[in-house]
């Protein structure tokens, strides 16, 4: 007798289903990275902190399930070339990345990830010079420190994803 044959029933995903799971999962995580990385944040140090806490929660979830999306249509070559800030003074050690994979697979194994925090240096609000989240400095234990706009990364999966999954 093998597994099959015991008594009950099977329930699970099928191929398409799991991509289609991981796919969702990752649009709402996209959704909440745009989100995250277009708002101005008063400037205040818990306010911040609270938002990069969640922001990493959400970096790290859209990463994983846009790796299994991606990975389980074998969709390959998306490229990040939108990005909502841009820089006023060039780095030096600065190296943007727009290949999504790379990025994806970068965040995945990172051993060092910090967000960049900007102050505008004009006011909006009242209350003074508002706080953005703009740039990861992403670094794994491959490979050399990469940089990328989150809000790039999480639009450019989404463009190029839903062509993979029309909406039903």
């Amino acid at each position: 007798m093998g597994f099959q044959d015991l008594p009950g029933r099977f329930d699970g995903l099928s191929e398409e289903g799991a991509a289609r799971a991981a796919h969702q999962a990752a649009y709402r995580e996209a959704i909440a990275l745009m989100a995250f990385s277009s708002a101005e944040y008063f400037p205040n140090e818990e306010i911040i902190t609270e938002a990069q806490r969640q922001f990493i929660d959400h970096v790290f979830a859209f990463t994983i399930n846009a790796r299994r999306a991606i990975e389980i249509k074998v969709v390959k070559g998306i490229q990040i070339n939108v990005g909502r800030w841009r820089l006023t003074e060039q780095l030096d050690d600065f190296n943007p990345t727009t290949d999504l994979w790379e990025v994806i697979n970068k965040i995945v194994h990172a051993r060092h990830l910090k967000i960049f925090v900007n102050q505008r240096k004009s006011q909006v609000m009242q209350v003074g010079h508002e706080w953005r989240l703009t740039f990861l400095e992403v670094q794994s234990d491959r490979g050399e420190k990469i940089h990328v706009d989150p809000f790039g990364m999480a639009f450019s999966y989404v463009d190029a994803m839903s062509v993979h999954f029309p909406a039903q």
